[in-house]
């Protein structure tokens, strides 16, 4: 095979996959703007007839905007937490080469196996106790279950990646460890920082289940929650929902757009070592 055939193929591997993820995202658009009977026609339109922003003008007057709200209150601190806690802890498992070193690499690799179904009891009983149920803090810490574990695989992998002698001339030139965690080290994987900040971030943004369990006031609702008012016993407003769901996905369409570089080498960085 030819490396111009080899590059054929890899091109239209490229294309097949494009097409696979980006026709739902354009249904899911062109959904949104079409009216109730529009999208029950059959055969179903490639384009809308009569495009309309009702579906966002609903989704907007029921408090749609709002949830969207909480729901970057949500992310955003989830991300917080998760860095705060997951980048001082990936570091020392970096730097201290111990026998349980590898121990707590793969208790954190199980951890990021957990089902969140299987964690939301246990989480609902604990926060009950604590008198946070209700609360959008809740949600955060129930979150940070899911993104710190991937998080300290991440920036672990990183951080290995730092050059001792960086550490060591930032201790001859007087800093202290805290001074050469925050001066050296994390600059030095930033891209680590980013990638484990962005799928956090995703994670939060896309959580349901922790959510819905943990909040039952209606106004605290992040978007995903919020969005499933919208599915009924008998009906379903399919126009309301995917325009529900547009608001949520361009927030994320802007993040990837803005990060994509970062997001390519922070990958790169993070592949797994044990």
């Amino acid at each position: 095979m030819t490396q111009r055939q080899h590059a054929a193929i890899k091109s239209a591997a490229g294309a097949v996959i494009f097409i696979v993820y980006i026709i739902p995202i354009y249904w899911m658009f062109v959904s949104s703007l079409k009216p109730r009977s529009e999208i029950y026609q059959i055969p179903p339109t490639i384009f809308p007839e009569q495009p309309q922003l009702a579906s966002f003008a609903r989704v907007i007057s029921d408090g749609g905007l709002i949830n969207v709200a909480n729901s970057f209150f949500i992310a955003g601190f989830t991300v917080l937490f998760t860095l705060v806690i997951a980048a001082p802890g990936a570091y020392a498992l970096a730097r201290f080469k111990k026998k349980w070193t590898r121990f707590m690499v793969l208790l954190f690799l199980m951890a990021q196996m957990m089902p969140t179904v299987l964690m939301a009891t246990p989480l609902f009983a604990m926060f009950s106790r604590m008198g946070i149920n209700n609360t959008l803090l809740a949600v955060i810490i129930g979150n940070a279950t899911m993104t710190i574990p991937f998080a300290v695989i991440v920036l672990r992998t990183v951080f290995l990646g730092v050059s001792v002698e960086l550490e060591e001339a930032a201790y001859i030139d007087g800093c202290t460890m805290a001074g050469m965690f925050f001066r050296v080290v994390l600059p030095v994987g930033k891209a680590g920082l980013v990638i484990a900040s962005v799928i956090a971030f995703i994670l939060a943004w896309g959580d349901f289940i922790y959510a819905n369990t943990f909040i039952n006031n209606s106004s605290l609702f992040p978007a995903t929650v919020a969005m499933f008012n919208y599915v009924g016993a008998l009906a379903t407003d399919w126009s309301a929902i995917m325009a529900f769901a547009a608001l949520i996905a361009i927030p994320l369409i802007i993040l990837f757009i803005m990060l994509q570089k970062h997001v390519v080498v922070g990958l790169s960085a993070g592949a797994l070592k044990m």
